[in-house]
């Protein structure tokens, strides 16, 4: 599996009698605490887990991304005032890329994504 990762470990596989819960452990197998067991008003106990916060995390990499597009700007116009025209060109096009990415990131960081997919469902249904 690539990438973080988690393991919810039962001592046995899904069936009609199920496994029991034993933890949750990050990938070295050391337990590891990812929210807090509820009782539900059903009787049935939840382990409930939070969302990660991805718009927060996408306007973070926007921000870096930017920082980065600002560096490479910064940079093709010290190379253009000397005539270094390669090293200026270079670096505007990484400048372009960073504004692109940045564009994504930012957009992501905005849109909630479940109102997102069902509309795209909506559409197609």
């Amino acid at each position: 599996m690539p990438g973080p990762y988690i393991d919810i470990v039962f001592d046995g596989p899904p069936a009609h009698e199920s496994g029991r819960f034993i933890e949750v452990e990050n990938p070295e197998g050391a337990s590891v605490r990812v929210g807090e067991w509820i009782e539900r008003e059903d009787g049935l106990w939840a382990l409930r887990i939070p969302q990660a916060p991805v718009a927060e995390d996408h306007a973070v990499e926007a921000a870096r991304i930017l920082a980065d597009g600002q560096d490479a700007t910064s940079k093709a116009k010290a190379h253009a005032r000397v005539g270094d025209r390669d090293k200026a060109d270079d670096f505007g096009k990484k400048a372009i890329g960073c504004w692109a990415q940045a564009q994504v990131h930012a957009t992501l960081a905005l849109v909630d994504r479940l109102d997102l997919i069902a509309s795209v469902i909506e559409e197609y249904e």
